[in-house]
């Protein structure tokens, strides 16, 4: 389906749901707050954060208990940048044993009794959040299968490490099967400068892990493409900041909504994207990017994303200078 054609299928319905994910770290809070909580527009859950929002507002478990519509709950969970709800449900259901340890968090909480009143929530509406009720539910069923049961023994232990690994990749599959009026917005971003921001926030991560990651991820990425061309648009984080007011008008097309300048001035944005000087080729003017990675870490990601970062335009690994 071409860019017209879509603009034309989202304008034919209003009820569409906008969902906007990406790899990691690669800058959906910054497309969220462009469309500053538009209510077409939400965040695919793909991280963890219950903590920190209980921090902030200790009765949001009762704002969300008091939902009175589909549209109102979901509107409360993606108002809230750091709250996503797929792994507080896995997190509940595991006892907090998926890649996570309890000094992660620093006071007491009952996540089953918190996953079970969610679990109510979503039953209790209708529609959407039906689907993504049994979304999770499917979650749910993986874990308790898991619970006293050989690593190696069913597919349904199999399918929960496997959501644990990639949630993002399962969440957004779910939905393109049963969500008709759907579109998803992914983010990618140069692996280069993602993995960097990776690193940095999670000392844990090593280097070939976060290499692996990303390929997967950018792998899944065009299988999705393919799959549900007319539901999906990826969109180049790059083109996002370096290229705001033009990137925000096609998208505000395409979602069918009021266009507004407020949507060109992003809240933030990170120095990595944007370009650090310029310097004078025979071709003409090339751009130069810096980086806090080492020349030996920028050589393996070439060596291992090489294909990757071609397919996608980015910069070449001589037009990125290492400052460290």
């Amino acid at each position: 389906m071409g860019h017209h054609e879509m603009a034309e299928s989202l304008e034919d319905n209003a009820m569409n749901n906008i969902f906007i994910t990406g790899l990691w770290r690669s800058g959906t809070s910054l497309l969220l707050r462009l469309f500053d909580s538009h209510p077409q527009i939400f965040a695919m859950p793909i991280e963890t954060g219950i903590v920190g929002v209980l921090e902030k507002d200790p009765e949001y478990l009762d704002k969300l208990k008091n939902c009175q519509s589909s549209y109102q709950l979901l509107s409360l969970i993606s108002s809230n940048p750091v709250f996503r709800f797929q792994d507080i449900i896995r997190g509940a259901i595991s006892g907090l044993s998926f890649s996570r340890t309890k000094d992660h968090y620093p006071f007491d909480f009952d996540f089953e009794l918190f996953a079970t009143s969610f679990f109510e929530v979503l039953r209790d509406h209708s529609s959407l959040n039906k689907i993504v009720y049994g979304y999770y539910e499917s979650i749910q069923k993986a874990w308790i299968s898991q619970k006293g049961a050989d690593e190696k023994s069913t597919f349904a232990i199999q399918r929960a490490h496997r959501i644990e690994k990639y949630p993002g990749e399962d969440s957004v599959r779910f939905l393109m099967q049963n969500v008709d009026s759907m579109v998803v917005f992914e983010l990618i971003r140069d692996p280069v400068f993602q993995i960097e921001s990776a690193l940095r926030n999670d000392p844990g991560l090593t280097l070939a892990q976060a290499v692996v990651s990303w390929a997967y991820s950018y792998d899944v990425v065009k299988q999705r493409s393919r799959a549900y061309p007319e539901m999906y648009k990826a969109i180049r984080y790059e083109d996002l900041v370096e290229d705001t007011s033009s990137t925000m008008r096609q998208l505000v097309d395409l979602v069918g909504i009021e266009w507004n300048e407020v949507l060109t001035k992003p809240t933030f944005s990170s120095h990595n994207w944007k370009p650090n000087s310029d310097i004078n080729t025979n071709s003409g003017i090339r751009r130069r990017y810096k980086t806090n990675l080492s020349t030996q870490q920028l050589k393996y990601i070439q060596n291992s994303l090489h294909h990757h970062r071609s397919e996608l335009s980015y910069p070449t690994i001589s037009d990125i200078i290492t400052i460290n």
